[in-house]
């Protein structure tokens, strides 16, 4: 099959741009487009792109191609816009959703008006059972057709060695925005209360902290120079290729992160930490019991001890995702 279909490819988060990458490249004519954080994940990904600086840029480009793929971006109404502006055009546009959570907030607007593409890939039953329960009157057809970015994922498994008694935390960018005030907690709460566990474990443990690329590198490297501790070494990790150390961890921790379904790929036992939560995750992954989510600092304590039951996730499904996701586009 020769995948000559004129595609553009939008993303403007990482969460957006992330799922995107593994294919891109495999389209002779797609361009790729990134606004704001996506352009970082593009570029590190060696994606040939355009950024822009909003989607009015896009819009008169439309109508040169024969289909619209994007990511889910939140807080924005980027990709919407596109959708809205491709059914204008009758142009066929597709959203990766590659999630487990808020399910209805990456198709509704900040007026709280609903827009869905004509599809939507996501990675498994769960996450369209949760589109579908979330979205009643979805008019998108939605199918499960894996995770090419998962399955590159899993690829990255290796026999490194264990350090033993290190760990990393993928931080999500929390702290300023909306999230924080529903959550009542952000990245700088959560990651002191794990090291406050770490500190009193009377172990000597080493601690990465891994900042969201939407975070200042400079700033989370002086807030984590004011931090004192005894037995718990504090690093910052900013590499461009995070699986080396992903390898070499005891545990994985974070905040509804997908980082944590990174991890889980790779066979980590990963860890959300949800002490102090004001409200319950929606993180469907968690309510699953698929990925551990913490109350109480004992939880914590028996999450590091291997002292909790996790269900299984079956990844047989992530198999061959790229050419199952690129014969669907082609198709379209």
């Amino acid at each position: 099959m020769s995948l000559d279909k004129k595609i553009l490819f939008f993303a403007r988060d990482p969460g957006g741009a992330s799922p995107l990458v593994s294919f891109i490249s495999s389209f002779t004519n797609a361009k790729a487009y990134a606004q704001d954080y996506a352009i970082e994940i593009f570029k590190n990904n060696n994606i040939p792109y355009q950024s822009i600086s909003n989607t009015e840029e896009l819009i008169p480009k439309l109508k040169n191609f024969e289909l619209l793929v994007t990511g889910t971006s939140y807080l924005s109404n980027s990709d919407k816009e596109l959708w809205l502006e491709a059914k204008k055009l009758n142009l066929t546009s597709v959203a990766y959703f590659d999630h487990w959570m808020n399910f209805k907030r990456f198709f509704h607007t900040d007026k709280n008006i609903e827009i869905f593409p004509d599809f939507i890939i996501v990675i498994d039953k769960i996450a369209k059972e949760g589109i579908i329960t979330n979205n009643p009157t979805c008019t998108s057809k939605i199918l499960t057709l894996g995770s090419a970015f998962l399955e590159e994922v899993i690829k990255q498994k290796t026999s490194a060695h264990v350090e033993k008694n290190t760990y990393l935390y993928a931080a999500e960018k929390i702290q300023g925005y909306e999230i924080e005030k529903e959550y009542g907690i952000n990245e700088f709460t959560q990651f002191e209360l794990l090291l406050d566990v770490f500190e009193k474990s009377n172990k000597k443990t080493k601690l990465f902290f891994r900042p969201h690329p939407k975070h200042n590198k400079d700033k989370i490297e002086n807030y984590l120079s004011t931090l004192q501790t005894t037995n718990c070494t504090i690093a910052l990790d900013t590499s461009s290729n995070k699986y080396p150390l992903l390898n070499s961890i005891d545990a994985l921790f974070g905040i509804n992160s997908m980082v944590l379904v990174e991890g889980l790929m790779l066979g980590k036992k990963v860890c959300s930490i949800g002490n102090n939560l004001k409200k319950l995750s929606n993180f469907e992954l968690i309510n699953r019991n698929l990925i551990f989510s913490s109350k109480t600092k004992q939880d914590l304590r028996d999450f590091i001890n291997g002292k909790v039951h996790i269900n299984p996730y079956d990844v047989s499904h992530i198999k061959n995702s790229k050419r199952t996701i690129i014969n669907f586009l082609e198709s379209l």
